[in-house]
């Protein structure tokens, strides 16, 4: 059910119809709609000076064009009363328009960028149609707002001449007078994309300089627990998500610091930490600006607001965005959980006061409903925006590499995967959720195609599309992202959890739980202030999120221990008293958090930690998990994961052939396994984008290559494509394929290999299509298979299938012994002369 109607439109639309039924002419159309445009865009905070009958002189041989009335640069061409009904009519009106829009928006080198910024509207008081400029290359575009299927079903959205394209007509009703309203409102402001964005809040911009550099003085001369305690969670996290091995990126650190203007002593952790801070708060800003426009208002703004209010009121509103209830207030239960990034309100002063307030005005004059009548300039909107903000050589250092689209279109294709909303989709290591808005995006065409209804199909996305991360902020992104993707949607359930997690997809409680003594009933999380213990019984009743909202309420209300429990166990109704005792145990730990100024984020990872174990199975499992070598893991990773490598049979080689080479295996091998153990069914499909290494490599790939989840359930591989040649990362000469695999059947050889090459020269753009890059490649069909025969996981020879028969009879034992070769693994080696003693 819509939470939130657009009352303005309604009683708009209920008028334009009554002046309609009235109306004995086109001035009579006009005279009423104008007089009830007039209020209604007053109370939306649109300021409206229209100019009546516009002229316009074409050229010496044309008569003088003469429009109805221009609001900015919104042109409206009212019709007599039902001349929409006709085709003709709307071709007459369309013809119309585009004289119109083309004299708006004048003549030279500048017109198409011009015409690109103009909408006309056709209205003739039972229908209303839209026209907008979409240039040579002319893609069906649907309006995120939800008109009648009927309508769209009897008039699509079309190109006509010239590069124009109509949206409707569409009858007069609320949703489509909330779209004309939207127009008018959005035309006068500036458009939401990621060069605009980073031109005003860019590294080259005042404000992000200002905010950047006050919040690493904050960040560096603080002496307040929280900020500390908050810093050191991200910063181990930091280590399982980017590894170990900074020498790179510490170096790129003063490129980093010059960036943002920060003069003093540089550390990169922290530095990137308060970058990390200062995007995640122009998200949460945008998130809450998308929230507003997709739950149905077009009056609520917090930037709008900010500017105005006093400090401490500025203050509160902020506390309670970190908090989630402006998105409580919006729908949107879980939008901030597990956000490290709210520290900055515990460091508050008037020079971050000041930096907040230039951010809301800066903001307030860009139009986030851009991203619903423009789809395509926000296109990858929060994924560029991060690469503007940050130097691309650091993002590289640290392993940074946004997935394009094409590639992730690819995934989807060769899985199978065509947006059936009964079909559940996961990525395990979803990022800013390229994959999840892809999978939407198919998901709502297979919608409009079989004529779903909107809040079935809502219901059905949140609950079958599914993403994990441990980076919080890739997480704050992801959510944003799928926000972005549900449009409208979103309208359709209220509340609503966005199912993006912020948690470890490969050691998940259950992982951890199965590392203890077998005495032991808890389920164990860690974290920087320690291990949280949450009993198996709440666990198997699937009770935690209800436990962690009972702890979180009544820590907040400074309830005792007792209290606590007597509620737990009225609402939990658990029955063993070592679950009581856990319990206790537990509420006693948070509560000393608190006590200590330590609190506020840790019930809610505790619940996302969970979402593992809760997710179920899915039918497609999809994504680019990270790429990071085992030696560069975070030392207390390595050693709680080592017994998920061994246990899936991917630590193959012992001794010193493991440590010369062997064993320099990808956190992604670990990643893929633990994906199809943990969430894929019997019978499911997993596509990745992995290293092309792990097919080809003696030693650190065997494991791999016995595609068989330990003496569990078998792996078929369907198919891999060879995209080497293609390098489809920025800047980047990684060694990328993508592979499928089917759960429950054995792998058998030959298996399809397709090598991809250019048959043009020069880098693939990232923000290519699928299309555009199948037409500037060409695909070899190759066939692989074990190099040696009669050792399946040995590494794997790739030739046209005639030839590999052929190459069978002249493979043998080599004359010379492989050796790692010159390497850097020793640059950990230091030679000491005592000193003394």
């Amino acid at each position: 059910m819509i939470q939130q109607t657009n009352l303005i439109a309604r009683e708009l639309a209920k008028g334009i119809l009554q002046v309609a039924a009235g109306a004995k002419s086109e001035e009579d159309l006009r005279i009423g709609v104008e007089k009830l445009l007039e209020p209604a865009l007053k109370e939306l905070g649109i300021t409206a000076q229209p100019r009546y009958e516009k002229k316009y002189r074409r050229t010496v041989l044309q008569s003088n064009l003469r429009s109805d009335a221009v609001y900015g640069h919104a042109i409206i061409e009212y019709e007599p009363p039902g001349k929409l009904a006709t085709g003709k009519g709307v071709e007459d009106t369309t013809e119309q328009l585009q004289k119109y829009l083309s004299a708006e928006a004048g003549y030279g080198s500048k017109q198409q960028a011009a015409l690109r910024r103009i909408v006309g509207i056709g209205l003739d008081g039972y229908s209303i149609f839209f026209l907008r400029y979409r240039g040579d290359k002319l893609r069906p575009v649907t309006p995120e707002q939800p008109l009648p299927r009927t309508q769209l079903a009897l008039f699509e959205i079309e190109p006509v001449k010239e590069g124009f394209q109509r949206l409707g007509p569409y009858r007069v009703t609320d949703e489509s007078i909330s779209l004309f309203l939207l127009y008018l409102r959005a035309l006068r402001r500036r458009p939401l994309t990621p060069e605009a964005l980073a031109e005003e809040f860019g590294p080259k911009g005042g404000i992000a300089i200002q905010m950047v550099t006050t919040l690493y003085d904050k960040l560096l001369h603080h002496s307040n627990t929280k900020i500390e305690t908050f810093f050191s969670e991200w910063d181990r996290t930091f280590g399982i998500v980017y590894g170990q091995d900074l020498a790179k990126a510490n170096r790129s650190a003063m490129e980093l610091a010059k960036a943002y203007g920060v003069t003093e002593v540089v550390e990169l952790k922290p530095l990137l930490f308060t970058v990390h801070t200062y995007y995640a708060l122009l998200m949460k800003f945008l998130a809450a600006e998308f929230a507003s426009l997709q739950t149905g208002s077009l009056v609520s703004s917090l930037v709008a607001d900010l500017p105005a209010l006093t400090g401490d009121e500025i203050r509160g509103k902020l506390d309670e965005l970190e908090n989630g209830g402006l998105f409580n207030r919006l729908g949107i239960h879980n939008f901030l959980e597990g956000d490290f990034f709210g520290w900055y309100l515990s460091a508050w002063s008037k020079d971050l006061d000041e930096s907040v307030r230039e951010m809301a005005k800066a903001l307030s004059d860009f139009e986030p409903a851009t991203s619903t009548l423009e789809p395509e300039a926000t296109r990858d909107l929060l994924k560029k925006l991060y690469q503007y903000l940050v130097p691309r050589e650091l993002r590289h250092d640290l392993g940074e590499y946004y997935t394009p689209d094409w590639l992730a279109e690819l995934v989807l294709n060769e899985v199978g995967y065509n947006g059936n909303p009964d079909e559940r989709l996961i990525d395990p290591a979803c990022g800013s959720g390229t994959f999840l808005v892809l999978a939407i995006n198919r998901v709502k065409g297979y919608a409009e195609e079989h004529l779903l209804q909107e809040r079935e199909v809502v219901d059905k996305i949140l609950a079958n599309i599914v993403g994990f991360d441990l980076n919080p902020l890739a997480v704050i992104s992801a959510r944003t992202n799928y926000l972005l993707a549900l449009g409208n949607l979103a309208r359709y359930k209220s509340p609503l959890d966005i199912p993006i997690y912020l948690c470890d997809s490969i050691l998940t409680p259950s992982a951890y739980e199965k590392q203890q003594a077998s005495y032991l009933t808890d389920y164990s999380i860690p974290s920087v202030v320690g291990e949280f213990h949450v009993p198996r019984e709440i666990v198997e009743r699937h009770q935690v999120d209800t436990l962690t909202t009972i702890l979180e309420g009544c820590v907040r209300h400074g309830d005792s221990a007792e209290e606590f429990i007597e509620r737990a166990c009225r609402q939990l109704n658990f029955e063993g008293g070592l679950t009581e005792s856990s319990l206790a145990a537990l509420f006693d730990q948070i509560l000393a958090l608190e006590r200590g100024g330590r609190n506020g984020i840790w019930a809610r990872i505790i619940k996302n930690a969970f979402a593992p174990i809760f997710a179920g199975e899915f039918a497609y499992v999809v994504g680019n998990p990270p790429w990071v070598n085992w030696e560069s893991l975070a030392d207390e990773y390595r050693e709680a994961t080592k017994r998920l490598w061994e246990s899936y049979g991917l630590f193959s080689l012992k001794g010193h052939v493991a440590r010369l080479g062997g064993g320099k295996k990808d956190v992604a091998m670990l990643m893929l396994y633990s994906a199809m153990d943990s969430y894929l069914k019997d019978g499911g499909k997993l596509g990745f984008v992995i290293t092309q290494t792990v097919f080809k490599t003696k030693g650190a790939g065997d494991g791999f290559r016995c595609f068989q989840l330990g003496k569990g359930d078998k792996l078929k591989v369907l198919q891999v494509n060879d995209l080497v040649e293609l390098q489809p990362f920025e800047g980047a000469s990684n060694r990328t394929s993508t592979v499928v695999l089917e759960k429950g059947k054995a792998t058998e050889y030959p298996i399809d290999y397709a090598l991809w090459q250019k048959t043009k020269p020069g880098r693939i753009a990232a923000d290519s299509t699928l299309d555009d890059v199948e037409e500037r490649t060409r695909r070899i069909d190759l066939a692989a298979q074990p190099v040696n025969v009669s050792e399946r996981t040995s590494p794997w020879i790739t030739a046209r299938p005639k030839a590999l028969s052929a190459l069978e009879k002249v493979i043998g034992k080599s004359d010379y012994q492989a050796h790692a070769g010159a390497c850097t693994w020793v640059n950990g080696v230091y030679w000491l002369r005592i000193l003394e003693r």
